[in-house]
């Protein structure tokens, strides 16, 4: 187990470590950006311990998640005239409160009728992703059409409140989906179009899978993951003074991870849709 997780550490710092050498290559300009989020969201999570099947959690209707805020961090390295670089961290918060109506089980604890809140933080579910983009198509206008190619790793702890019921046999409400995490390979396509002297229209999809895979480690057996992700935007961007501009957006995005073992079966499923702003500086 701790060579595993060894190795994936290991693997992550060489990622941040040949990205970072691939944007010193050149000194040309960074470009760094900050943006917040808030969507909707719709899915479910449900966590097995050993022969205890975990019930299945619907983000709105039981766990009374209406709403999911993201905060995103982003540099941008131009790498040549028609490559790039893109470096983004982000952390997502999932809270709310609902009430259960029914006895329910989640990693092998009993939860008993009652109020139940999810209480996942920014800190407690963050993803860095490193991207090369590369511009297949463009004009003198300054509209171009990129591909894109690169690695996301999710860190996701998720975490409930509930009432553990008398005699229940475990008595942990929380599901490290980090444990089993592997780099997930994705794959883009980016649209940059100007409308005027100062606007431009952005539209990105970009998604990513690893069907099951062994993850490297043993939890009662050798654990087995399977994971998919993808994201689609839309929106505007609008220069305002030198060197900085502003975007507001509209985003799709869907997140699914299912873990199996002989001792664990973790599943999770979340999409959200909602609307995003951000603000980013050249120099």
């Amino acid at each position: 187990m701790r060579n595993a997780r060894r190795f994936r550490v290991l693997l992550t710092v060489a990622i941040i470590v040949m990205a970072a050498r691939a944007a010193c290559a050149q000194p040309l300009a960074w470009k760094l950006g900050f943006s917040a989020e808030s969507g909707t969201p719709s899915g479910f999570v449900q966590v097995r311990e050993n022969r205890i099947e975990g019930t299945r959690l619907p983000f709105r209707s039981t766990l009374g998640v209406s709403r999911i805020t993201s905060l995103r961090i982003n540099a941008v390295r131009r790498l040549s005239t028609r490559s790039l670089l893109h470096l983004w961290l982000s952390g997502m918060q999932i809270t709310g409160s609902g009430t259960l109506t029914h006895t329910a089980y989640f990693n092998g604890t009993t939860l008993e009728p009652g109020p139940i809140s999810a209480d996942t933080h920014f800190l407690d579910d963050w993803r860095f992703t490193a991207t090369y983009w590369y511009r297949i198509a463009g004009s003198s206008s300054g509209a171009g059409l990129w591909l894109s190619g690169g690695l996301t790793y999710v860190g996701l702890n998720f975490k409930i409140r509930a009432g553990i019921a008398p005699g229940s046999v475990g008595h942990e409400t929380k599901e490290d989906f980090i444990t089993q995490e592997l780099p997930v390979p994705t794959l883009g396509v980016h649209l940059r179009y100007p409308l005027g002297r100062r606007v431009r229209l952005i539209a990105d999809a970009t998604g990513g899978r690893l069907p099951r895979v062994y993850s490297l480690r043993h939890e009662g057996g050798a654990v087995t993951i399977d994971q998919a992700q993808w994201r689609a935007q839309l929106g505007l961007s609008g220069r305002f003074s030198a060197g900085w501009r502003l975007r507001v957006y509209w985003f799709d995005r869907y997140y699914r991870q299912n873990e199996q073992s002989h001792e664990d079966g973790n599943r999770i499923k979340l999409r959200s849709h909602g609307f995003g702003i951000g603000v980013a500086h050249g120099f």
